[in-house]
């Protein structure tokens, strides 16, 4: 893997055990699956445009607008999903929930288990909305 996506894993692996907090900013104290990419953002050093009191589950394309306003993420194609990119499910119908690929699982603050996990890949599949690229 090249340099640029081991150090979004890195970053992204930091989280594992935090709690899930929701509307979380503090990756000692607790985030969520927002707060989870916010502070891969800041440790990467990039501008993040953070969204303000959203509610606990997303609805109307919040996260689309949302990603699609970043100025270092790019929407691309599922087909093209690799290691490091930004993940987007479904959990009931719309776009809910965020996580970071690694190739075989997903890293990702899970509010069932009340902590950021590193999951496998495969029984979310089913649920993968969209794929964004962290571009620096």
């Amino acid at each position: 893997m090249s340099e640029r996506v081991n150090s979004i894993l890195a970053i992204a692996r930091e989280c594992l055990g935090t709690p899930f907090v929701h509307q979380g900013r503090d990756s000692v104290k607790g985030i969520d699956c927002a707060g989870h990419l916010a502070h891969i953002f800041k440790r990467k050093n990039l501008n993040y445009n953070e969204r303000k009191a959203y509610p606990r589950i997303p609805f109307g394309g919040a996260i689309e607008k949302n990603l699609d306003s970043q100025p270092h993420l790019k929407r691309i194609h599922r087909s093209e999903l690799s290691p490091g990119d930004v993940i987007v499910f479904r959990i009931e119908t719309s776009p809910q929930h965020i996580g970071i690929y690694t190739g075989k699982n997903i890293i990702h603050a899970c509010s069932t288990v009340k902590r950021v996990v590193e999951v496998p890949f495969k029984p979310w599949k089913p649920q993968l909305k969209l794929v964004y690229r962290i571009v620096e």
